[in-house]
């Protein structure tokens, strides 16, 4: 589950870093973003704190699983329209791992989005920050990109210590 939501926010937000020109349009298929369940949701200190929960709850799961978690495949192109299907197949797929998430205290597909609006809202603060303008099909919440930069520096080392966690059992 965490090489497919990394996966998927990566994308994301090196797609977005990036800096398409303006009139190029993504790619066609569902975009994320424009859900209204992930445009609408707004983050909170609360909700980074359940999501560091959940994050740290799931590293050492990973850590013991990681050989038979790295066979399982990532979904065929088009088969995920939205969230909701997000879910079920990451459920289906990641059956203990979205039990932890769930137990940690943050429903997986609150879980899911945030990842997916945090990687989104960094990328965005950090395009803004070199001077590249945000393409109007971006459809930016523009609460959270406030958030991450007032917070960039706890969100940044989150992030940091997951990879690094990561990266180490690999």
């Amino acid at each position: 589950m965490f090489r497919f939501v990394a996966g998927l926010c990566l994308a994301l937000t090196f797609g977005f870093a990036q800096a398409q020109p303006p009139q190029q349009t993504p790619p066609a298929g569902p975009d994320p973003l424009k859900q209204p369940e992930v445009y609408n949701y707004t983050i909170t200190a609360a909700k980074l704190g359940k999501w560091e929960v959940a994050n740290d709850r799931l590293i050492p799961y990973y850590h013991e699983h990681s050989p038979e978690l790295s066979k399982i495949a990532n979904p065929p192109p088009g088969q995920i329209k939205n969230m909701d299907q997000m879910v079920a197949w990451t459920r289906t797929h990641y059956t203990a791992m979205s039990r932890i998430i769930e137990q940690s205290g943050m429903p997986l597909k609150e879980y899911l989005t945030m990842g997916l609006i945090l990687n989104f809202s960094l990328a965005v603060d950090s395009a803004r920050e070199r001077g590249y303008p945000v393409p109007p099909e971006y459809h930016v919440n523009e609460a959270n990109v406030t958030f991450v930069k007032a917070n960039k520096q706890k969100i940044t080392d989150l992030f940091r210590k997951y990879q690094q966690s990561m990266m180490m059992h690999q």
